[in-house]
């Protein structure tokens, strides 16, 4: 019996060490971001401004990973989704409403985009909800397909094609 609650002991404290690395990963890999960016500002030759330019596209690439990508995902697929289907009944029908009712209030934050990508953005919460559901409940798939997704659209932006896949859409 000691021994178990000692096992149990350890086991709580192995865990606090790992959710602390979790959190700090992310600082720590932000201080030396821009620790970097500055000492190649500083001495490398990199124009200040192209420095800056590169820190926070660094920045906010990382934010829309963990973010955009790992945030919503695991809020609006892994929470919602999930509660939505389990107080709707479990079921493959509670699961096909959950896909489309989280597609909703997914679609509605981004309003800051517009009716057009509330529409767009709502449209891609039904794909990766299906995505969900079909792989299992894993939200690996849909973290990376948020990602992708959202790191075309950054790449597009800043090259300075933002409106490119419209294009493509009108032909």
């Amino acid at each position: 019996m000691r021994l178990r609650r000692r096992a149990v002991r350890l086991n709580r404290g192995a865990a606090r060490v790992r959710a602390a690395a979790f959190l700090t990963r992310p600082a720590f890999t932000l201080a030396v971001i821009l620790v970097t960016t500055a000492l190649m500002v500083r001495f490398g030759g990199i124009g200040y401004l192209a420095g800056l330019a590169v820190a926070l596209l660094v920045l906010f690439t990382m934010f829309m990973w963990v973010a955009a990508a790992c945030g919503e995902e695991f809020f609006y697929r892994g929470y919602v989704m999930k509660q939505l289907a389990e107080l709707l009944g479990d079921s493959p029908r509670s699961w096909v409403a959950a896909i489309f009712l989280s597609a909703i209030p997914f679609g509605l934050v981004h309003l800051y985009q517009g009716w057009s990508g509330v529409v767009t953005t709502g449209a891609m919460g039904v794909v990766l909800g299906t995505a969900f559901f079909l792989n299992r409940r894993n939200l690996a798939v849909c973290i990376l397909a948020h990602g992708i997704y959202d790191m075309v659209g950054l790449t597009l932006i800043y090259l300075g094609q933002g409106d490119a896949l419209q294009r493509i859409g009108n032909g």
